[in-house]
């Protein structure tokens, strides 16, 4: 490729290997496969030998179509990143994006899949930090109960499908933890009582006479620990329990908070038993039927 392109239209050598440097970059600050590295630098190689592509590269949008390059090859390989991530690890414009992405797709006749909201469920879950393994599984469950809408983001269905399940794990998690602690001091409670009782009827009748006043012995103590332990411990401990608001989880996953809220209310809307504010069993179960459709279903794109 450097050998036809440095005899071909004097396209200087330089700007070749900067392309091919620019896609093993990003490749490797947007941490993506290698079957997909290797597929991004297959079209700006590709892009290159054409002739509106070696008429078109220059030192000034080298590194944008090795970002263009590596997101199609994250779409075909079904491991799809978005447009503000990978423009974000090779500090490049998203207009000067746009502009190489549909130069290069209308050059190399590429048809772009789109992508689909749970290839992103894995990595933004890992970005979250979260350890609850079914909270994954049961937002995949809730996004193909869900009717797919072109109007928005896959990306956003992803992060709005995640915080409603992690919510309704941790209201689940904090209700029945402190249920649980209740019964515990009671039965507690009760075998204190019982003790005591036991030790008055053994008393003698000498005794009964020099009984002093006392109070009854209650520990307050459960199994869980001492001191209103097992009360502490129904707020969960970690992450896997604790998602935080919609606006944290969309700035850690530095997506816009706009799209996440609409694909929240989105897919609150399309099941009388999910709604925004409703209780975490409902959204526990995530039903897959009872679905009406507001709109025709069309392939979700980013």
């Amino acid at each position: 490729l450097r050998s036809e392109i440095d005899k071909k239209d004097g396209q200087p050598l330089q700007v070749a290997n900067a392309a091919i440097e620019s896609v093993q970059g990003c490749s490797g600050r947007a941490q993506v496969s290698s079957r997909a590295a290797t597929r991004a630098q297959d079209i700006i190689e590709e892009y290159l030998r054409t002739t509106k592509g070696r008429r078109s590269v220059s030192n000034k949008n080298v590194e944008v179509l090795g970002v263009v390059a590596v997101y199609i090859a994250c779409r075909e390989q079904r491991c799809a990143r978005t447009v503000n991530e990978v423009c974000a690890v090779m500090s490049a414009k998203e207009s000067d994006f746009r502009r190489e992405y549909k130069a290069v797709v209308q050059t190399l006749k590429l048809r772009v899949r789109s992508a689909s909201p749970v290839e992103f469920l894995g990595r933004f879950f890992h970005l979250l930090d979260w350890t609850d393994q079914t909270i994954e599984t049961r937002a995949q469950k809730l996004i193909e109960s869900t009717p797919p809408d072109g109007d928005i983001a896959p990306w956003a269905v992803a992060a709005a499908a995640l915080y409603l399940v992690a919510a309704a794990s941790t209201t689940t998690t904090t209700t029945s933890s402190t249920s649980t602690s209740g019964s515990k001091v009671k039965t507690d409670g009760e075998i204190t009582q019982t003790t005591t009782t036991k030790k008055k009827k053994l008393s003698s009748a000498a005794s009964l006479f020099k009984k002093k006043r006392s109070r009854p012995a209650l520990t307050g103590r459960s199994t869980a620990g001492g001191g209103g332990g097992a009360v502490r411990q129904g707020r969960g401990g970690g992450k896997q329990c604790n998602p935080g608001t919609l606006p944290s989880v969309a700035k850690t996953l530095r997506i816009s908070f706009t799209q996440v809220n609409k694909a929240r209310e989105y897919i609150s809307s399309f099941d009388t038993n999910i709604t925004p504010s409703s209780s975490s069993s409902k959204l526990n179960q995530v039903p897959v039927t009872n679905v009406k459709q507001r709109r025709p279903a069309t392939p979700m794109t980013c």
